[in-house]
């Protein structure tokens, strides 16, 4: 599984649990470690219109069904790919577990279960494979945190419900609660996840890390603390391989990071994240700074003055003060989640309306400027709006100049906030 020739030492404290740190200076670009998969699976396409195959995890808008077990694949070829062929093809063809699967599986995404499927199956399969025991055993050195788990209602009723389809619909009763409650604690809190370049539209397969989606376990990988300005990047090749590189000269001592989640989220969104799927109060320099690092990227215009920003008195507190920075205005946190649960609902309501692309230019312009009124032009929310503007800038055919420029403006802009948060040795990757 890779050699340990690294430039990291692994550490264990109460707060971080086991991590890695740098073991000398690292300069940017080089190599901090790579790791195999313990296991590769697909995760389920966040278009409704898409199809992941359970082969290659590759996304295409059409599927063939595999010829053994009927799930589909995006060519017969991936329906011999091992990881799908040695382990659920072979349970749902002979239990003839066919999709979509009926009420109440289908409250779950079906990927979730292929996913604790070839866990699971790592064991059995393990018993006359000694590299699939290896990656079992590798599994269960991953932090799983179940006992946090099961002080959360939502996460008791996914576990119920995927013990039993593991046991009455795969007929696999071999596997009690613990072990399958450990491998989905172990997938939810350890797993890499594929994502598309936050630049290209949905839909546009075939491009640069769009058209996989994957959720990869790895042992050395899963190791790596989250940092909410990291200074790691990441390379997933298509058999799951891990490469990790510095993405920016990284300390001696100094711990390696990467993202656990979206970084380009403001503070109150990402510590909740953090909290409530990682099980962790994140209390970087990021998250400390109200301005998260002169960003101001959380940050609401003051009601009162014309030149004020209301930032959180205390952004480590879940339901902090917003102050402004130049007058005495105090605004309950109430007034920040209102704001942004408004502007998502016009958000949502663009999306789902079906208008012409020109439309939707008109719409997201008119969005951006109403909440330009409210929000610190580098808010977060207002970015967002600014990706969906440069997804339909991008698909007008003969453009005028004007628009050209206006696009690249807004490229360069996103660009600029992306790399204060994701630091990286080439300007022109990821």
């Amino acid at each position: 599984m890779g050699g340990d020739n690294y430039p990291i030492t692994l550490k264990t404290d109460n707060v971080m649990g086991r991590y890695y740190v740098a073991s000398r200076g690292i300069e940017p670009g080089e190599l901090i470690l790579q790791d195999d998969p313990i296991i590769v699976s697909p995760n389920t396409p966040t278009d409704s219109a898409s199809v992941t195959c359970v082969g290659c995890c590759g996304v295409s808008q059409t599927s063939l069904p595999c010829g053994k077990c009927g799930w589909p694949v995006c060519k017969q070829e991936c329906a011999d790919i091992p990881e799908h062929a040695d382990f659920e093809c072979k349970i749902f063809a002979r239990q003839q577990i066919k999709t979509p699967l009926p009420s109440p599986y289908c409250f779950i995404a079906e990927a979730e279960y292929i996913k604790v499927l070839r866990c699971l199956l790592l064991r059995e399969l393990g018993k006359d494979d000694p590299e699939k025991l290896e990656r079992w055993n590798m599994l269960q050195e991953l932090e799983a945190h179940i006992e946090l788990r099961k002080t959360i209602p939502k996460l008791m009723f996914m576990s119920k419900l995927i013990r039993n389809f593991i046991h009455d619909v795969c007929n696999l009763t071999e596997f009690d609660e613990n072990t399958i409650d450990h491998v989905l604690g172990a997938i939810d809190v350890n797993a890499f996840k594929n994502v598309t370049n936050p630049m290209l539209p949905p839909g546009t397969y075939g491009a640069t890390n769009v058209h996989i989606n994957a959720s990869v376990m790895y042992r050395k990988g899963s190791i790596v603390a989250h940092g909410c300005r990291r200074n790691t990047q990441s390379l997933t090749f298509p058999n799951g391989k891990l490469e990790m590189r510095a993405g920016e000269f990284i300390p001696e001592q100094e711990p390696l990071t990467h993202a656990y989640v979206d970084l380009m989220l403001g503070t109150p969104e990402r510590r909740k994240i953090l909290k409530t799927e990682f099980y962790f109060e994140c209390n970087c320099s990021r998250c400390a700074d109200p301005t998260e690092l002169g960003t101001y990227f959380s940050a609401l215009k003051c009601t009162q003055c014309p030149s004020g920003f209301l930032t959180m008195d205390n952004p480590l507190d879940f339901c902090p003060y917003w102050k402004c920075n130049k007058c005495p205005e105090i605004q309950q946190t109430e007034y920040e989640t209102e704001l942004l649960a408004e502007l998502r609902e016009e958000e949502k309501k663009i999306l789902k309306s079906g208008r012409k692309n020109n439309a939707m230019i008109g719409s997201w312009i008119e969005l951006l400027e109403k909440y330009s009124e409210k929000l610190h032009e580098n808010h977060y929310a207002l970015l967002q709006i600014q990706l969906h503007l440069i997804r339909c800038m991008a698909k007008v055919t003969k453009p005028p100049a004007e628009l050209v420029e206006d696009m690249h403006k807004l490229v360069n802009k996103y660009k600029k906030l992306y790399r204060t948060f994701y630091p990286c040795m080439d300007d022109d990757q990821e």
